[in-house]
């Protein structure tokens, strides 16, 4: 992607909210789609929301749903499961 069209999509997500969730279970890739996902709701100006626990977090509310950060996703390509 060309700098200026990264420059025009800084902040096309201002005032706008996602929330970011997997159904649980291994699967290959994930974690990288997650911090992905992430990275570029916040580099857009978006408020990204993570939903741990699964649907059953979705669900339950509270604490398994946490406003994210650049940090909330740093070094979780390795782990085994974030979400």
């Amino acid at each position: 992607m060309a700098t200026m069209d990264l420059e025009k999509l800084k902040m096309t997500g201002a005032g706008r909210a996602m929330a970011v969730l997997t159904s649980g279970g291994d699967a290959q890739g994930m974690n990288a789609a997650v911090r992905a996902v992430t990275r570029m709701g916040i580099y857009v100006g978006a408020q990204v929301y993570l939903i741990h626990e699964g649907y059953q977090g979705m669900v339950d509310g509270g604490d398994n749903i946490k406003l994210a950060n650049w940090q909330s996703v740093t070094n979780i390509i390795q782990l085994v499961a974030l979400l």
